[in-house]
């Protein structure tokens, strides 16, 4: 008898722990969104082409962030004299790759690539941003940008390291 009012007692205890935790009996207002529809919204933010889209739409939004900056040029001084150089998007390309991480299951890497200007006249040279972005509840936020430049003397794409370049190309993601 008390090993049967135990378990009647255990089991009673589950159910209220359940009700409690999945809100039954529970009513939402208007505005907040119920535990359903934020579990569709979850799956929905981790679908493939929602997330191909998300990354695209990111893209759009950071070209037309970018592109205003790149105008502006950035003037740097040589020993024979100074230049400023503007840039504009030329075109983009991009990839996604799961990842191991549950925060950021997804990395995208977005190739921006440019056409360069110096004094207002194109300079014939290859030029990209690669811009990584990370996946975070269901939002793709930015976390870095590299420029490479083709350098035939370097045998191929050569990443700018320059620290005042590496800011500089930071900062045209930034608001």
């Amino acid at each position: 008898m008390r090993q049967t009012k135990a378990k009647l007692l255990k089991a009673l205890a589950v159910v209220i722990l359940l009700q409690f935790f999945s809100g039954y009996g529970c009513t939402s207002s208007s505005n907040q969104a119920s535990p359903l529809s934020q579990e569709q919204a979850q799956e929905n933010a981790n679908d493939p082409e929602v997330i191909k889209s998300r990354l695209e739409g990111r893209i759009n939004e950071d070209s037309q962030l970018i592109n205003p900056k790149l105008q502006e040029g950035m003037t740097r001084s040589y020993s024979d004299g100074t230049c400023t150089y503007t840039a504009e998007v030329a075109g983009t390309s991009y990839d996604i790759t799961q990842s191991d991480s549950i925060v950021t299951p997804y990395i995208g890497t977005v190739k921006y690539d440019l056409n360069w200007y110096n004094g207002g006249e194109r300079i014939e040279n290859k030029v990209y941003i690669e811009a990584n972005y990370a996946y975070q509840d269901g939002v793709w936020a930015f976390k870095q940008a590299t420029r490479y430049t083709f350098l035939e003397s370097e045998s191929g794409w050569t990443p700018d390291t320059d620290p005042e370049n590496v800011t500089w190309f930071n900062s045209l993601f930034q608001q």
